[in-house]
């Protein structure tokens, strides 16, 4: 939903402040929070934060389950 998300944010100009927040629905979801906070932190978050979630959503991909499997995740992006 995000392409069409942005392009409504877009439209609705200076009549709105849009922020993304990540939400931790299982206490594992915390190191992604920790990482997209990181990220922008870092102002890494619009390169980092669409491959973070194309690693949560691949299946086949490593568990990234704690904080070294992030600094990792982080370490092999750049």
């Amino acid at each position: 939903i995000e392409p069409t998300l942005m392009n409504w944010v877009k439209k609705q100009g200076n009549n709105i402040q849009f922020s993304e927040i990540p939400v931790v629905f299982h206490k594992e979801w915390l190191f992604y929070a920790k990482a997209y906070y990181t990220a922008k932190l870092l102002n890494l978050d619009n390169k980092l934060t669409p491959l973070l979630f194309r690693a949560i959503q691949d299946k086949n991909g490593a568990k990234m389950d704690s904080n070294q499997a992030m600094i990792d995740f982080f370490v092999a992006q750049d």
